[in-house]
């Protein structure tokens, strides 16, 4: 997010009893160049990566203070803080950030020039902790203000296991179709046949058909869907007599 600040100055000035009024007004970019994703995908026991640039513009490089990268309250708040980055990029882990967790947090790339601050915040072999409903963000302190990043969630993306594509069943018999997904948060799954919604549910993978007909035969399509993305899979039923 790019920020533009208005700074305006007005003085009054007295010289020999009159009066000279001076107007100042300078417009300043600064701000976020580069930020994650709102939503990052990862697999189970990888390291993720939070790359920030926050861009001075016109202002002095000596006007930043801190960047900070912490868990947000679900949107750009900062109500967790990790680690703590100074203009001489020394760096401070919050102490009473749990170890398991403080042990995992780095910073693996960090440069200050004249004209910005860029910062690779990581969190090392991520796991089901760390995803969602959690948000992260950077907050960063700069002429006495402070401009906030965030949310940024973590997912994996979902998968789908299917143990067989071809169900085949007796006319008035039953048959049950199943979805085995996977994914952190949790797939949503849907059962589709024919571009219509046939069932939805978080907790029951399952697709039951009793007393099946012969028109209920065809192509059903089990699609799983979280933050991260979504997968579907298709299984055939055939329907004898």
């Amino acid at each position: 997010m790019k920020l533009t600040r208005i700074l305006n100055c007005v003085g009054l000035f007295t010289d020999n009893d009159s009066r000279l009024a001076l107007f100042l007004s300078e417009t300043t970019p600064f701000g976020y160049t580069r930020e994650p994703t709102s939503v990052k995908n990862f697999l189970l026991g990888n390291n993720v990566t939070f790359h920030w640039i926050f861009s001075f513009g016109s202002m002095p490089h000596t006007y930043f203070e801190e960047m900070i990268f912490g868990e947000t309250d679900n949107n750009d708040r900062i109500m967790d803080k990790y680690i703590s980055l100074y203009p001489d990029l020394s760096e401070i882990k919050n102490p009473t950030v749990p170890y398991p967790l403080r042990k995992r947090l780095s910073v693996v790339s960090k440069k200050i020039t004249a004209t910005d601050i860029s910062v690779k915040f990581q969190i090392q072999n991520a796991n089901i902790n760390d995803v969602s409903p959690k948000t992260y963000g950077c907050k960063v302190y700069f002429d006495y203000y402070d401009y906030r990043s965030g949310p940024v969630e973590l997912a994996v993306s979902p998968s789908i296991v299917i143990w067989r594509n071809t169900y085949s069943v007796v006319r008035g018999g039953t048959v049950r179709l199943n979805c085995d997904a996977d994914g952190l948060p949790l797939p949503y799954v849907t059962w589709m046949k024919g571009g219509t919604v046939l069932q939805n549910s978080t907790t029951n993978y399952q697709y039951h058909i009793s007393n099946i007909a012969s028109f209920q035969a065809g192509n059903y399509t089990c699609i799983a869907t979280n933050i991260g993305g979504s997968v579907s899979h298709n299984i055939d039923v055939i329907v004898s007599t």
